[in-house]
């Protein structure tokens, strides 16, 4: 009875040390893609969005049309 109370508190430690391995590597990814979220954030919070664009159009002179009304 005692070999078999010795076998399974091996097998429950090796459960438990893979459970703690997993929970670490879990907390890890976790705490990990929460840094990531925060810094982007973080980053973005220094842009400002608008709807305003700017255009790049022909300009015509209007001095020339101003000259030939004078002469």
């Amino acid at each position: 009875m005692a070999n078999k109370l010795e076998e399974k508190q091996q097998k429950l430690k090796k459960v438990r040390v893979r459970n703690i391995i997993l929970n670490m590597v879990c907390i890890l990814l976790a705490g990990s893609r929460l840094w990531w979220t925060a810094t982007y954030f973080w980053r973005c919070i220094n842009y400002e969005v608008t709807n305003d664009a700017f255009v790049d159009q022909y300009v015509a002179p209007l001095y020339g049309t101003l000259q030939q009304q004078s002469l």
